[in-house]
C-alpha cells in the first residue's frame, strides 16, 4: 500500500519504474561519506538486473520478511531514495527494523525525515507492527540525527550486532513504539 506525504510517494517498486530507477541509481555523485554508496555500474543497472531485484523484493514482501519501498518525489516523479522494513519477528513481538537511504544529490532537503516518518507510519498502519527499530553505526552522525529528528528514541548500544566489512560492529538502537506515535495498542 503506498503512502503519500506532502512531497513524497512511498511505494513498492514496479517494472514500469525501470527507467526512473536506472537514472536515479546511476545519476548521483560518487560517495560523499563513509555511509554513502557509489552509483551503480551499467551491469548493475541493466533491465535484467532490475527485473531480478523487483522479483526478489516482491517475493520477500509476499513472505512478509522485508518490504522495500521507493521514495519518489511527488512533483517530479523522480526516485530520490529507498526505504526498507525488515520484519524481525511477528508472533508476540511484532517488531521490525527500518533502513533508509536518500541519494546524495537530494541530501539536506528534508526528504530523509519525511521518508523515515512515512516509513514508520506505514509499518504501524499497513504492516501492523508494534515496534520499529533503526540500528545505526555509532559514527553515522547524519543517520543518528535523522532518527532523533523524527522522534525515535535512543535505547543504547547493541554490541557486535551487525556484520559489515568483515567485522562485527556495535550499533546504536533507536526505536519508535506504536502508541507513542498515536496508534492504538496492537492486539494479537
Amino acid at each position: 500500500m503506498p503512502i503519500k506525504t506532502k512531497r513524497i510517494h512511498l511505494r513498492p517498486f514496479k517494472m514500469s519504474d525501470y527507467e526512473v530507477w536506472r537514472v536515479a541509481s546511476t545519476g548521483y555523485s560518487n560517495k560523499k561519506s563513509k555511509y554513502d554508496r557509489n552509483p551503480l555500474s551499467k551491469a548493475q543497472s541493466s533491465r535484467s538486473a532490475y527485473a531480478k531485484r523487483v522479483s526478489r523484493y516482491k517475493k520477500m514482501a509476499r513472505e512478509d520478511r522485508v518490504h522495500v519501498y521507493g521514495v519518489f518525489d511527488r512533483k517530479s516523479c523522480e526516485l530520490i531514495g529507498v526505504l526498507d522494513i525488515f520484519i524481525v519477528c511477528r508472533d508476540i513481538l511484532q517488531q521490525a527494523n527500518i533502513g533508509y537511504r536518500i541519494f546524495n544529490k537530494h541530501w539536506r532537503k528534508g526528504f530523509g525525515s519525511e521518508a523515515l516518518s512515512a516509513g514508520i507510519k506505514l509499518a504501524f498502519q499497513v504492516l501492523r507492527v508494534n515496534r520499529v527499530d533503526a540500528l545505526i553505526n555509532l559514527d553515522n552522525r547524519a543517520s543518528i540525527a535523522l532518527a532523533k529528528s523524527v522522534g525515535m528514541r535512543s535505547e543504547g548500544i547493541r554490541r557486535k550486532s551487525f556484520y559489515q566489512n568483515e567485522i562485527w560492529q556495535d550499533e546504536r538502537v533507536f526505536s519508535a513504539q506504536r502508541e507513542d506515535w498515536g496508534f492504538k495498542k496492537l492486539r494479537i
